[in-house]
């Protein structure tokens, strides 16, 4: 763990030169859509971008921040690239391609290397930790979901390998990736309703779990957490799994300077090698992040980077709800409900700033909302 922090992987490497080759490239061809600066998005982004690199002067690991930020900047070339090269069609797709491969690789990795479903404590991983492959099968099921909207023969298809991305994502067993994907799908849904439909779905719903809340809290029904909680026995709902442990370690080292408070440790730097050996003493088992998009942000670029981040990801909900609304275009209620999978997903789980292709993803949605001119051709947000 300490020498993949500290070095990085040589294929992880040549992977983001690459995406930064390619995303050069494709900012240095022609485009092929009339871009749109939206100054309420665009601008803070700048700011965000700016005040990572601007975190090298400050940083307790300078070397780590430098190489971190190379990454960084390889991912906006990409971005960039897809905002000036592709419609916002590309993202689903990309989420449906990337979804499936995990799905197909994991199940033949589960079979060669003897996971089973029979065994007590078994969680679907694949090739990866089970949280992430929960967050690969969301962006299938989301992916999938927002492409059988083109009404096309093959729509039950799309429909078949949603719900083989439901089934995958239950077997991880990510309660994380399960409520924000739950939490993504509704807000696809949802966003697209007209407003009578709206009231005569939601008033229900609203009053039926005010009911159960009531009866609940009377003890008149009998207890659902545990099943709601996926029945896991490895985990402890009271420290959510020992994220509270983390977060009060993390914590600890902000509030010792003022100054660390407000403008962090470093982008993408704070978990160095020693900081992992640390906390891995301190809550007892091995980690080396903080479990949560919003504290990692925090700690790594202060409070003012961590409001420039919320404000970016709030303001893309925002922005592609409102397109979704106004559209009813599928690519636009993708883009809103991986958004909001991002802003619940971040309360507990730090996967949404690492530098995944997901991440790649969501600041891809973040762009487009920023520099993209919206027009809807066949339902959709192009």
């Amino acid at each position: 763990l300490v020498t993949r922090m500290s070095e990085g992987t040589r294929l992880r490497q040549v992977a983001f030169l690459a995406l930064g080759a390619a995303g050069v490239a494709g900012i240095l061809l022609p485009s092929r859509r009339q871009l749109r600066i939206d100054l309420l998005l665009s601008y803070p982004l700048v700011l965000l971008v700016s005040w990572c690199f601007l975190s090298i002067l400050w940083s307790h690991a300078p070397a780590l921040t430098a190489k971190r930020f190379i990454v960084l900047l390889a991912m906006i070339a990409a971005v960039v690239a897809l905002v000036r090269r592709h419609t916002l069609v590309i993202l689903p797709t990309i989420g449906l391609a990337y979804g499936a491969t995990c799905l197909i690789v994991g199940v033949v990795a589960e079979a060669v290397f003897g996971g089973s479903p029979m065994q007590a404590g078994y969680r679907f991983a694949g090739t990866m930790h089970p949280n992430h492959t929960g967050i690969c099968m969301v962006l299938l099921v989301l992916g999938a979901l927002a492409l059988a909207d083109w009404r096309t023969p093959s729509r039950r298809w799309f429909f078949a390998l949603a719900t083989a991305g439901g089934i995958g994502l239950l077997m991880t067993q990510s309660r994380t990736a399960l409520f924000a994907g739950v939490f993504g799908a509704l807000v696809m849904t949802i966003v697209r309703w007209p407003l009578r439909r709206l009231i005569l779905v939601g008033l229900p719903v609203l009053w039926s779990a005010a009911v159960l809340g009531t009866l609940y809290t009377l003890d008149l029904v009998p207890p659902i957490w545990q099943k709601a909680l996926l029945a896991r026995q490895d985990s402890d709902v009271t420290t959510l799994t020992g994220r509270t442990d983390i977060w009060r370690f993390a914590l600890r080292h902000l509030t010792r300077d003022e100054a660390r408070l407000m403008i962090g440790f470093g982008f993408d730097s704070f978990w160095t090698p020693e900081m992992a050996r640390d906390v891995s003493r301190f809550v007892q088992f091995k980690i080396s992040e903080g479990h949560s998009a919003y504290i990692d942000t925090t700690l790594e670029l202060g409070l003012i980077g961590a409001a420039l981040y919320s404000f970016c990801l709030l303001t893309a909900f925002g922005r592609w709800c409102w397109y979704a609304r106004r559209t009813r275009a599928a690519t636009a209620a993708f883009a809103a409900g991986l958004t909001g999978f991002a802003i619940i997903h971040g309360l507990t789980e730090s996967a949404t700033v690492d530098a995944h292709l997901w991440t790649l993803l969501l600041w891809s949605a973040m762009a487009f909302a920023a520099l993209a001119r919206p027009r809807v051709e066949g339902g959709i947000v192009k």
